[in-house]
């Protein structure tokens, strides 16, 4: 099995049942670049999404307590 799939790799992967696999290195490395560049746009859209919602939280936060200082003093 081992020297089949070695001599022929797409024939065997076929024989297998396996869709096709692309065993082009570059463009495999392309693919994974493109993945990990995704990934970290995605993570930065995160981290300014959750700063923002924080921001916002402790402006919500700072009104509350100006609210309820100007009721005490009221």
């Amino acid at each position: 099995m081992l020297e089949r799939s070695t001599k022929d790799p797409q024939a065997f992967i076929l024989e297998s049942g396996w869709a096709s696999v692309s065993l082009d290195v570059s463009r495999g490395l392309r693919e994974l670049r493109s993945l990990y560049e995704h990934l970290q746009a995605r993570i930065l859209e995160m981290i300014e999404t959750l700063d923002e919602a924080e921001r916002e939280a402790q402006f919500f936060q700072h009104r509350l307590r100006d609210q309820n200082f100007a009721e005490e003093r009221g």
